[in-house]
């Protein structure tokens, strides 16, 4: 679970900070000089506007420039505020300089609307302004392509700086033509003056600056992602978090916020929560994260917002439903209960109060209310007195309801269009099954702007869907041709999620294979579920797979890698003949380049086989499953194959035969570094050399392969090692060495719940016990209850 680091612009390095801003100045000062030519070219108004405009923002940018070398490291509340207060007195004196240029443009545009001059060399100074605009336009888009390719949210708005100044630029040539085609001069005094009026308000605006405090230095993009990260690691004991904070400073981003937290934990609890955030914050945004938590002590009136399970200090009941933190309460002065006061909202105090008695006091629903209140085009009122006729219990289906037919049919039917998901998706995905409807973007972020969508994070992607509480109102909406939905659907997910990618999650690969049955996607059913049952079955989920299987071949048809995965896991279960008749059916249906699949339903069909006794028929599928590994370079699979064909050989007596193949075995395993299989087969050749009676050689062969499964932990059961290598201790007369094996086995027998083994093992113990007394040849009776203490 994690926010999207690719829609959350990372701090830009000092270097590509300083070079954008040094390009956007230099254009616009060079800019500034040309037009200046066609200034004295042409004598007009607008083009000295127009030079001012260009001016006053390479002057900003370069302000820009300053502050970010100087002043936008915010080390400590110190430096921050020093660069804010320099805020505050570049406001002071850029202001009215500002204020001072805008009167000078209207003065001059106002003397040429009264006396028109005549322009000379209109069509020269045309030309040059439609260089020097494209090419500073050029600048401007080349600055908002660099800044989204770098993802830095910085270099896209100065990008978007230069390019507001070029539709002054834009609009001062088209005038000039207009001009130069009328030949009515006056124009170019009327073209000035607006341009001047524009200026001043941006003047005067600066100019107010230092009046209205100290600004909130947050980024509101990025306090969006804060308040999603908030709301998806959100803990009961969290019962509060307020004066957010949050931005970027060169190459560090700052989050700084209060979290209140029960009053009874102990001071080591609670600083465990901070701790806890700053690794959380550490794994989504960044390494380069900056957090400053201070920690306040719940008090009572933050009893009705605390959704704690169990509190003995709580004052009334605990509240029914979660609420959910907003940007505007996270952000707020105080606590739960100053964020509930109608100065966070838009809406009028009236509006506020109604919505308080109407949810009587439900925090979660009044959480939701305030939200709805503070959206433009809705009809407020209505939605409260239609909650304020039903019950309590009632009133919040009523509101959403109504909030539901306030609703534009296209909002609606998207919304009911998403329910053919079951999982929160990225907006892509919804962009594809709702590609007939205009304006889905806009109706999204409404949506969830009034509680009706619900967005997160998954994988780092941003994802929606449609509230659970608003789903029960939706089923009446929905579209009637519901596999086409699901077609464009899962061809969308599984591009998103699946396709060329080894990470997506079993929900999400379950997700797609949903929508490719509905949609009856033979190609995308087939291949998630041939690779989820796959890895199910390496789990131990047999039966799990098996029913996949069955699910998946119902309704798109037989496929050979799902007959495969059925046939392996009834094999598991032992339903033996079921999975053989499965395997030929699978080879049947197996295409003649899907080699890697046809070896390996060969082997596992040749496994079979064997363990039935049916040695002919076994060695014939392990000889054509070798060859075609061989063909294809599978080196472990005829690792695998050679092994089994030196077992065949072996129980027939081909002693010297098997031996070779196991030696060619052990080379690949040894090769591919494959140490399951080398253990395996060190030990069926130390079964080998048993029967031969050849001990001495497979002590060695032995102890490698306990060495090799304890040593890399291997799952695996090491009973039929420990054995042999009793056995051939006993046959040496190393009885003590036979004993402790034995005493291991026992216990792996008594774990695994054996009662007859541990039995059998005992037997053989005792039997042991005995030997080693006739070894012994004494009488003393303490000796023998030593021996007989072993093995009891």
């Amino acid at each position: 679970m994690s926010i999207r680091k690719e829609n959350i612009r990372t701090p830009d390095s000092s270097g590509s900070r300083i070079l954008a801003l040094g390009v956007s100045s230099l254009a616009g000062f060079t800019a500034a000089s040309v037009k200046y030519y066609v200034y004295l070219l042409t004598g007009s108004a607008s083009v000295l506007a127009d030079i001012f405009v260009t001016i006053i923002g390479g002057v900003f940018t370069l302000y820009a420039l300053a502050r970010f070398l100087f002043f936008a490291s915010p080390s400590d509340n110190y430096e921050a505020n020093k660069g804010e207060r320099f805020d505050y007195i570049s406001g002071g004196v850029g202001g009215p300089l500002i204020v001072i240029l805008s009167v000078s443009i209207l003065w001059i545009g106002m003397g040429q609307i009264f006396t028109p001059k005549e322009f000379v060399k209109l069509r020269e100074g045309l030309l040059i302004l439609l260089i020097v605009g494209g090419a500073h336009a050029l600048t401007g888009i080349g600055l908002i392509f660099w800044g989204d390719r770098s993802r830095s949210h910085r270099i896209i708005s100065e990008g978007k700086h230069v390019i507001s100044i070029i539709y002054t630029s834009a609009a001062v040539f088209v005038g000039l033509v207009i001009i130069h085609i009328t030949r009515l001069s006056w124009l170019d005094g009327v073209l000035a003056c607006i341009i001047g009026l524009r200026i001043l308000t941006s003047g005067l605006q600066l100019l107010l600056l230092p009046f209205r405090g100290f600004r909130d230095a947050s980024e509101p993009d990025f306090l969006n992602e804060v308040c999603r990260f908030f709301n998806e690691y959100r803990k009961a004991i969290w019962v509060d978090i307020h004066n957010l904070k949050a931005g970027y400073a060169q190459k560090k981003i700052n989050i700084v916020f209060h979290l209140i937290l029960p009053r009874d934990m102990t001071l080591e609890t609670a600083n465990e929560e901070p701790s806890e955030i700053r690794r959380l914050m550490t794994e989504t945004f960044g390494k380069n994260v900056k957090v400053l938590v201070h920690i306040e002590p719940c008090i009572e009136t933050d009893c009705p917002y605390c959704f704690r399970e169990a509190c003995a200090m709580r004052n009334r009941e605990k509240p029914k439903k979660e609420q959910r933190w907003t940007l505007a309460t996270l952000t707020s002065d105080g606590g739960p209960g100053a964020r509930l006061k109608t100065k966070d909202y838009a809406a009028p105090a009236s509006l506020m109060s109604k919505a308080i008695s109407v949810a009587d006091y439900n925090p979660r629903l009044l959480e939701w209310l305030f939200e709805i209140l503070s959206v433009k085009g809705l009809d407020h009122d209505l939605i409260l007195k239609k909650m304020e006729v039903e019950d309590i219990e009632n009133r919040e289906r009523a509101m959403i309801q109504e909030l539901l037919n306030q609703q534009p049919p296209a909002l609606k039917k998207m919304l009911s269009m998403m329910m053919v998901f079951q999982l929160p998706v990225p907006k892509t995905a919804i962009m594809d099954i709702c590609y007939h409807i205009n304006h889905t973007e806009d109706y999204m972020e409404r949506a969830a702007s009034l509680g009706l969508l619900e967005t997160s994070r998954r994988q780092s992607v941003r994802v929606y869907r449609v509230a659970e509480v608003v789903k029960p109102f939706l089923d009446e909406q929905r579209v009637k041709d519901r596999r086409d939905m699901a077609t464009s659907a899962v061809l969308s997910l599984y591009h998103l999620w699946w396709d060329h990618s080894d990470t997506a999650t079993e929900k999400q690969g379950l997700e797609i294979l949903r929508l490719a049955l509905e949609a009856e996607e033979r190609r995308i059913a087939i291949e998630v579920s041939n690779r989820i049952s796959g890895e199910w079955i390496s789990k131990g989920g047999y039966r799990e797979a098996m029913d996949m299987c069955v699910k998946t071949m119902k309704i798109v048809g037989e496929d050979y890698r799902l007959l495969r995965n059925l046939a392996q896991s009834q094999n598991a279960v032992g339903r033996v003949n079921e999975a053989l008749n499965h395997y030929q059916l699978a080879l049947r249906h197996c295409p003649d380049e899907a080699n890697w699949d046809k070896a390996s339903i060969l082997h596992n069909m040749a496994v079979i086989y064997t363990k039935q006794g049916q040695s002919t028929k076994a060695l014939t599928l392990f000889e054509h499953s070798l060859e075609i590994k061989q063909t294809i370079g599978n080196e472990k699979g005829k690792a695998s194959s050679l092994s089994w064909i030196a077992l065949i050989y072996s129980n027939q007596g081909k002693s010297q035969e098997s031996l070779k193949l196991h030696k060619q075995a052990l080379e690949i395993q040894e090769k591919h570094e494959d140490m399951a299989g080398k253990a395996a087969t060190l030990n069926q050749m130390a079964g080998i050399l048993i029967n031969e009676g050849k001990y001495a050689e497979t002590v060695p062969l032995l102890r490698e392969s306990l060495e090799i499964i304890q040593s890399h932990r291997i799952q695996t059961d090491i009973t039929t090692i420990l054995n042999r290598l009793a056995g051939v201790y006993v046959s040496q007369g190393q009885f003590k060495d036979a004993l402790s094996l034995y005493q291991q086995l026992r216990e792996i027998k008594r774990r695994a719940g054996d009662i007859k083994g541990e039995a059998a093992t005992v037997a053989l113990m005792s039997k042991l016990s005995v030997t080693m007394l006739q070894h012994l040849k004494t009488p003393d009776i303490k000796k023998v209850r030593k021996f007989m203490a072993k093995v009891n």
